[in-house]
């Protein structure tokens, strides 16, 4: 991949709206590739699960489960043609939001590339765990007497470090490349908290009504689906 990049002001900078008519020579850029680390694995994903289900009433079954997935050998993309040591840091204030007025300090690489032939070498490095548990408390009747409820409630942590769950590789994903134990942490789809239900209610008082409030009142259903959730942790 070659890329470049045009201010208004460069020479042989295309006037808007018109475009670039021919790429600058090879000799002035220097061009990114995207390279696997090596003996790359596959990725895989290990689910289980194990449930305990209890009736209660007749149609009627409260279920616990737990649930759990570990992925192993997930992708990270790393820019490895980056300079050795930072050559500076740049410092970040929040403005707003729940950390309003904190800050923190990430590592600036500037310089010479390590290998000048190339710009970015952008590695898949298939290398990241990440893990989730969950509890799952179930509430399940079928339908009896025009009534049924389904409600559960889920609780769980998803923790990773450093997937980024995208179809096409980044240039480089990762807030260090020098110290890549950064990336561990709650994963960016993390819900801690979960509930959901839903109801349907087929009243059948008037199933032997006259014929016109048969007509009228009976054969409908009445259906409602509720969900919350905590919210997801900030990236």
């Amino acid at each position: 991949q070659l890329q470049f990049l045009f201010r208004a002001t460069d020479a042989g900078a295309p006037q808007y709206p018109n475009v670039l008519t021919a790429a600058p020579p090879p000799s002035v850029l220097t061009p990114d590739v995207v390279v696997f680390a090596p003996n790359t694995p596959n990725p895989a994903v290990h689910e289980f699960d194990i449930v305990f289900e209890q009736q209660v009433a007749t149609n009627t079954a409260i279920s616990v489960s737990y649930l759990g997935s570990l992925g192993r050998n997930l992708p990270r993309f790393v820019d490895l043609n980056l300079p050795a040591t930072a050559a500076g840091s740049l410092t970040w204030t929040v403005v707003g939001g729940a950390f309003d007025g904190q800050s923190f300090v990430t590592p600036l690489y500037k310089g010479p590339r390590p290998n000048p032939n190339f710009g970015r070498i952008t590695t898949i490095s298939n290398v990241v765990k990440s893990k989730y548990n969950g509890l799952v408390v179930q509430f399940n009747r079928r339908m009896t007497n025009g009534l049924q409820v389904l409600a559960s409630y889920t609780y769980s942590r998803a923790n990773d470090d450093g997937q980024s769950s995208t179809t096409f590789t980044a240039s480089n994903n990762v807030l260090d490349v020098n110290n890549l134990a950064l990336e561990q942490g709650r994963s960016s789809f993390d819900i801690r908290h979960r509930f959901a239900a839903t109801a349907v209610w087929q009243p059948n008082y008037f199933k032997d009504a006259s014929r016109a409030l048969h007509a009228l009142l009976d054969g409908y259903s009445i259906s409602t689906t509720v969900t919350a959730s905590s919210g997801a942790p900030y990236t």
